[in-house]
């Protein structure tokens, strides 16, 4: 082997999508199955409508979903940790702004041994007063030394500017929220939105009928019925607008400018997909290839297309000297001109799509990275079959039209900049 070639690039032509197969319940909860992998192992993780967007009061959402496990009325959360632990796994309970989830891994012969466990975690939580207690501290504890981080604040800052102080998707967890949490929040959430019409399921890796049936008995059986609840979401009303932030800290400025895009489903995603890691989503971006690794004014740059359920945001980030800040707020502006008057070349289109391809596979390798794929997706109404439409975008689209979406979304004026540092500078 000659190492001293240049190894040759191998376009990515084709990605086989795996099939998904949803089974409908008895109450009506549907079962996303995706059976595949060399392995005996599976993945089970019930999913529920339960995050910010339904909740009716700041942080129940959050509290309810990291209390669940704490204890039921015949377990303690150390007991509940001993007897999963027995059979080599643990329960995870997770939360994201729209949804909330509970689940576990396990080889696939003590899968019945562990449902149980869960279904008695899910159906019977007590939220102990002591427990509640340690979270509060916890929380603000973590919350205290968060808050001591500048890319943090301007983060919190940032979405706060775009959505507002009130939105779902706009406020920020403060000591105070968590110390006006109460018992009694926490159990009005759960039983208002832990239901049958809130509720998805996903069961990943060697599944057969055995575990839909014991899917069927322990989770459908026992979870008590209710409708789909619909997202309390008030109007959006706000103006670009630039914001500094003084702190006193030895570290560098942190720099976020965004703005309020859209979902998944908008029809312009696919596009603004790829345009988004050739702007700044890859190391080879024009953002690093740019602000980094030509003029040295940051060590990290990046932008991001962040998507809900319901909504989304554009933004880009960076850290760097307070005497440099503005010089990269112009580069990055200047970059987005580029964008939309200049077309790309056939080798970085080139790159730029086989670095997504590849991406699309590393995504897809293996039964519960694909799950995870199929969930952003299906968890958030939509239909798995978008995917495939934004892999078949990436190896159609062209120049012009990066450019023209660029000319329709990289526009400064839109943009929210906050930055957070020492303010002499700026």
């Amino acid at each position: 082997m000659d190492r001293s070639r240049v190894p040759e690039i191998k376009n990515i032509s084709e990605i086989i999508i795996p099939n998904v197969k949803t089974v409908e319940l008895s109450n009506g909860i549907k079962v996303h199955c995706l059976n595949s992998g060399t392995q005996d192992v599976l993945k089970l993780e019930v999913v529920f409508n339960a995050g910010r967007p339904v909740e009716l009061k700041n942080v129940a959402s959050r509290a309810t979903q990291e209390m669940l496990k704490e204890g039921t009325s015949t377990m303690s959360n150390h007991e509940i940790s001993e007897r999963v632990d027995f059979f080599g796994t643990y329960i995870e309970s997770t939360f994201n702004l729209d949804d909330n989830t509970i689940g576990f891994y396990c080889l696939k012969r003590y899968f019945k041994e562990i449902l149980p466990i869960l279904s008695e975690v899910l159906f019977d939580p007590v939220f102990p007063e002591k427990e509640l207690d340690g979270w509060k501290q916890n929380s603000k504890q973590k919350l205290k030394v968060d808050l001591e981080r500048t890319d943090v604040l301007s983060y919190r800052t940032l979405t706060e500017q775009i959505y507002g102080k009130e939105h779902p998707y706009g406020y920020n967890s403060t000591a105070q929220l968590f110390d006006n949490i109460t018992r009694a929040d926490l159990l009005s959430h759960y039983q208002q939105f832990y239901v049958s019409g809130n509720c998805q399921i996903f069961l990943t890796g060697k599944v057969g009928q055995e575990e839909i049936d014991l899917v069927e008995e322990f989770i459908a059986g026992k979870m008590k019925s209710g409708p789909n609840s619909k997202a309390l979401l008030p109007e959006v009303y706000s103006s670009p607008s630039r914001l500094v932030v003084p702190v006193k800290s030895d570290v560098q400025a942190s720099l976020r400018m965004g703005y309020r895009l859209f979902s998944k489903e908008h029809k312009d995603y696919n596009d603004m997909y790829v345009l988004n890691n050739l702007f700044g989503g890859y190391f080879g971006s024009r953002l690093m290839m740019n602000i980094r690794e030509e003029k040295g004014l940051t060590y990290n740059i990046y932008s991001s297309l962040d998507t809900f359920k319901h909504d989304g945001y554009f933004y880009v980030g960076s850290e760097a000297s307070s005497e440099n800040v503005n010089q990269v707020v112009d580069e990055i502006n200047k970059e987005m001109n580029i964008l939309k008057t200049e077309l790309v070349s056939e080798q970085e289109l080139l790159m730029l799509k086989n670095y997504l391809m590849g991406g699309f596979l590393s995504m897809l390798d293996g039964p519960f990275n694909a799950g995870e794929v199929a969930k952003s997706y299906l968890s958030d109404g939509l239909d798995f079959s978008l995917f495939e439409k934004l892999i078949k975008r990436v190896n159609q689209i062209q120049a012009e039209d990066l450019r023209e979406v660029a000319n329709k979304y990289l526009n400064a004026k839109d943009f929210d900049i906050v930055i957070v540092g020492d303010d002499s500078e700026n």
